[in-house]
């Protein structure tokens, strides 16, 4: 949390209250916080909330992956910690012991229904990641007349 806030203060960001919090431009963000965060309480075993988890780690992979390489190309690397690959190394560093928990996870057997419902966890948490993506993906193109926050992914199907 402190690196996420002195980076935005790196940024330009100067101030961090409820007003900014609930400010218009940022809506996706709060929409994809609470469809994830509702996951929490949706989960009716272990194996749902594992899935949670798992689906967030892969998410925060390849969103710092992107962001990483991103702040290295425009230079600030050396200014920024949260959005770095400073971040992301760190990260990377749990994978030894995430070895070991995939191996002790090969080894559940999920019913139907636990499996539907970790799949269904998973095409949840991706669909508000994938709101949220499409949203800063707009921003970053200044494409002002895009649809934003609507916290639902497109579908191309």
């Amino acid at each position: 949390e402190r690196w996420y806030l002195q980076d935005l203060t790196t940024l330009g960001g100067d101030r961090f209250d409820l007003a900014w919090l609930y400010e218009k431009r940022l809506g996706a963000a709060r929409i994809a916080t609470h469809q994830i965060v509702a996951e929490t309480y949706r989960a009716t075993d272990d194996t749902a909330r594992i899935a949670l988890l798992l689906s967030l780690e892969g998410a925060g992979h390849v969103f710092f992956g992107e962001v990483a390489g991103f702040v290295a190309r425009t230079g600030g690397t050396s200014r920024l910690k949260y959005f770095s690959s400073y971040h992301l190394d760190l990260e990377k560093g749990h994978e030894m012991f995430e070895r070991k928990m995939m191996s002790d996870l090969a080894e559940f057997v999920l019913s139907p229904a636990q499996e539907a419902e970790c799949l269904a966890v998973v095409e949840r948490v991706f669909d508000a990641f994938d709101g949220l993506f499409l949203d800063f993906a707009f921003c970053l193109e200044g494409d002002a007349a895009a649809p934003r926050a609507t916290g639902q992914a497109e579908s191309t199907a």
